[in-house]
């Protein structure tokens, strides 16, 4: 493999996975505390990365000679999240446009998938992150579940997400 492939070449990518292993962590800590506190619903949190890849990156020097991307340190956080916090449930959306990169994507986070608290639930969908936008945030409004501190009746309570939207390039990303 090319050296330049190593995680260890890539300072970019390297800084990168370690803001979002903290900030995946941190922000849901931050959410599973605030039960009862404020008007949304903190039973059911959501961390959606866009651009996920294949799940992991190639390590020269780690011993399984791979690190966990974005989406496996989400699901981390989330597991972490729920066995903390009782009660609260982390879900994990990633995508990638790329069908094979989605197939190694859905393998890599296979490990991490089950029931909550230990397991978590993940999808992954192979498809440009604009065209899941509609299937994350129709899952994201589902009020059919415990309403976690928030009182149950006619009012709209509200889920709290995440989202990581880090393209391959520049791109613009149209407002609408």
């Amino acid at each position: 493999m090319p050296e330049d492939k190593f995680i260890e070449a890539r300072l970019q990518t390297r800084h990168k996975l370690e803001l979002m292993e903290r900030y995946w962590g941190a922000w849901c800590t931050i959410l599973a505390r605030t039960a009862g506190h404020y008007r949304f619903c903190p039973t059911r949190l959501w961390l959606i990365d866009t651009h996920a890849g294949c799940g992991e990156h190639a390590s020269a020097t780690d011993p399984d000679g791979r690190i966990e991307g974005t989406p496996a340190l989400a699901a981390l956080a989330a597991r972490e999240t729920q066995r903390r916090f009782p009660g609260i449930e982390v879900r994990v959306r990633a995508t990638d446009i790329d069908k094979s990169v989605a197939k190694q994507l859905f393998s890599a986070l296979q490990p991490y998938r089950g029931t909550p608290p230990s397991g978590v639930d993940i999808k992954v969908g192979n498809v440009d992150w604009v065209d899941a936008v509609p299937w994350v945030a129709a899952e994201i409004a589902d009020e059919n579940h415990p309403h976690g501190g928030r009182p149950a009746g006619p009012c709209r309570h509200e889920h709290r997400s995440l989202w990581f939207i880090d393209p391959y390039g520049v791109e613009s990303i149209d407002h609408s």
